[in-house]
């Protein structure tokens, strides 16, 4: 009988069955679709044009593929557009553990300040829940840390929640 044991581990399969082992690190949501966002502005020390504290923006376009816990996030429409001039892409990168979303978008378009250069960065941490997403984007500057720079660094927020529709 032991011999039999040790050339079929198949009498492992129930027992591995019974411990019931698994991890919240394992679990990845499925965020993938089209959502509607509304953003509403936070805290601002950045040298943002119309930035209102507390004004709010709904039916933002935003497009997210998913590729096991890689994400891609893009952003559509005029928004997107509005994005693109100002960080250089409306595209976002990041990954999604259990339901805990994190995209990022490193700005590409070069700006300067006196000796300064800078380019502005957003980073989204959210969480899903069903088929909603919500969270905080978080802007700030990446500089070449001349003196010049103090004057851009700095950071903003904004609020989001959104839908897809139901999967």
């Amino acid at each position: 009988m032991l011999g039999l044991l040790r050339r079929s581990p198949a009498f492992l399969l129930p027992l591995l069955g019974l411990c019931n082992c698994s991890s919240e690190d394992e679990f990845t949501a499925d965020v993938a679709g089209v959502y509607s966002v509304g953003i509403t502005n936070e805290a601002n020390t950045c040298p943002f044009d119309n930035w209102v504290v507390g004004k709010e923006t709904p039916g933002i376009g935003l497009t997210i593929t998913q590729d096991g816990q890689n994400v891609h996030g893009t952003l559509d429409g005029l928004s997107g557009a509005f994005f693109a001039l100002a960080f250089g892409s409306a595209n976002f990168d990041g990954t999604i553990k259990g339901n805990s979303l994190t995209l990022n978008n490193y700005g590409t378009r070069s700006q300067m300040m006196g000796n300064c250069s800078f380019t502005y960065n957003a980073t989204v941490q959210g969480t899903q829940t069903g088929d909603s997403i919500a969270g905080t984007i978080t802007y700030s500057a990446a500089t070449n840390n001349n003196p010049d720079c103090d004057a851009v660094k700095c950071s903003a927020s904004q609020k989001f929640s959104g839908s897809r529709p139901p999967k």
